[in-house]
């Protein structure tokens, strides 16, 4: 019997000035792996896996730009909130004003 594993999607976006650069995608990586899911993200018609620093890398996503977030497996939606809501705090910057 095949088992199918719930998918979740969210949309978020880039609004750290600087964009998705290397800190943000390693804090991303890390977080994406604390979940028992398989995580994609979309941007500008590319697609990378949401636990490879050298695919989110590749995304080249700038201030502004949308990711499509997409989670599939027994955590699909815990995961795809806790990444929404690390993109939404700009990674949880020091200095950076809540609401900002």
């Amino acid at each position: 019997m095949l088992t199918t594993h719930p998918v979740a999607r969210r949309r978020t976006e880039v609004i750290d000035d600087q964009g998705f650069h290397m800190r943000p995608a390693a804090q991303f990586v890390e977080t994406a792996k604390r979940f028992d899911a398989e995580e994609l993200v979309r941007c500008n018609g590319s697609e990378a896996d949401g636990k490879s620093i050298l695919g989110l890398m590749c995304l080249a996503a700038g201030a502004g730009m949308a990711l499509d977030l997409e989670a599939q497996g027994p955590e699909a939606e815990e995961a795809v909130l806790a990444l929404a809501d690390l993109i939404s705090a700009r990674f949880h910057e020091a200095g950076v004003p809540k609401g900002a």
